[in-house]
């Protein structure tokens, strides 16, 4: 699993479709990822008012559906339960980075995936572009998927939307 992690970060970071990473996009992506704590971190004292060095979960959910605009609600708070990882029932910092970590690699996952289906690169899902995926993941019928698109088509323009996608896939694969 962790290579394949490792193989993810190489193509999102790497301009060169060689495999490797140079020296500038290494310092790039460490530029990224300091600007993104250092980001956090401002958010993350925001809540922690009296400087414990906690905050309470539901703040760490509005911490994060602020970062992921497009999660359910429900996803976060799970997520914020499995990342208290000494099981107060408050949130530190370092669980927040670990917690964004794992959100912007699912969220990296899902636009991948998103981006795999949408073959006329429009921007939007026709229910056409979701049955097969929904039929190879769940044994689904036409009827079905049909079903599926308008539950989750909140706009009602009868297509999956980037983030009405990402609100489905949350919602049946987790």
């Amino acid at each position: 699993m962790a290579s394949e992690q490792a193989e993810r970060l190489v193509k999102t970071v790497e301009r060169h479709a060689d495999g490797r990473i140079s020296s500038v996009e290494l310092v790039q992506l460490v530029a990224r990822i300091k600007e993104t704590k250092v980001n956090l971190q401002s958010k993350f004292e925001q809540y922690d008012q009296d400087n414990t060095g906690f905050v309470k979960p539901e703040d760490a959910v509005i911490i994060m559906s602020q970062e992921f605009h497009g999660l359910p609600q429900s996803s976060i708070q799970a997520m914020v339960q499995r990342y208290d990882r000494d099981h107060n029932g408050m949130v530190d910092f370092g669980e927040i980075i670990e917690f964004y970590a794992c959100l912007k690699a699912k969220s990296h996952e899902l636009e991948v995936r998103f981006n795999d289906l949408d073959r006329d690169a429009s921007g939007v899902l026709e229910p056409e572009e979701l049955f097969q995926i929904l039929q190879a993941e769940c044994a689904l019928k036409d009827f079905q998927v049909h079903s599926l698109v308008e539950d989750f088509d909140v706009n009602k323009d009868g297509k999956i939307d980037r983030s009405e996608f990402l609100y489905m896939w949350t919602n049946l694969f987790g």
